[in-house]
C-alpha cells in the first residue's frame, strides 16, 4: 500500500511540474493570440481600402448567382507579429461556396499594420464580414 501511494505522489509531483513548465511567460507571449489590443492590426489604408480590396477581388460564385444565394460570411483570422493573415477560418456563412470564396480573397491579402499591446507587436483574432449580395435578388420569371 505504501508503494501506491508513493507512486501516486510521485506521478502527482511530477504531472505539477510539467504543467507549469509549459505555462511559462516566454511561451503564452510568443503564441498567445489576442482578441482585445490596445491598437488593433489595420488593413494596408484602413478599412476603406480594405473594402476596396474585397469589391476587386472577390468573384461571386456562379452556382450561388443561378441559386440567388446572398448574405453575409463571417471569417476570422489572425494577424501575426509581422502582419500575416493566418489560420483563416469561416465562422458564419449562408452557403459553402461563399465560404470558400471569402476564405481565397482573405488569403490574398497583403500584409497587414500588426495589432500592438504594451507597446509590442502581438498577434491578433481579427473578424472580417465579407457581403455577398445580387445587383437584383428576385428570381426571374
Amino acid at each position: 500500500m505504501k508503494k501506491v501511494y508513493a507512486f501516486l505522489a510521485a506521478f502527482l509531483a511530477v504531472t505539477s511540474f510539467s504543467f507549469a513548465q509549459e505555462d511559462t511567460t516566454a511561451v503564452n507571449d510568443n503564441m498567445r493570440i489576442y482578441d482585445v489590443v490596445e491598437t488593433l492590426a489595420e488593413f494596408p489604408g484602413g478599412r476603406k481600402e480594405c473594402m476596396k480590396f474585397l469589391a476587386e477581388n472577390v468573384k461571386y460564385p456562379d452556382e450561388c448567382i443561378k441559386q440567388r444565394i446572398q448574405g453575409v460570411v463571417i471569417v476570422s483570422f489572425v494577424v501575426n507579429k509581422e502582419g500575416d493573415v493566418e489560420e483563416i477560418k469561416t465562422v458564419r456563412s449562408p452557403n459553402p461556396a461563399l465560404a470558400k470564396e471569402a476564405e481565397r480573397v482573405v488569403k490574398l491579402m497583403p500584409k497587414w499594420k500588426p495589432a500592438m499591446q504594451d507597446g509590442k507587436k502581438v498577434r491578433c483574432r481579427f473578424k472580417l464580414p465579407v457581403n455577398f449580395r445580387l445587383s437584383n435578388p428576385q428570381k426571374p420569371s
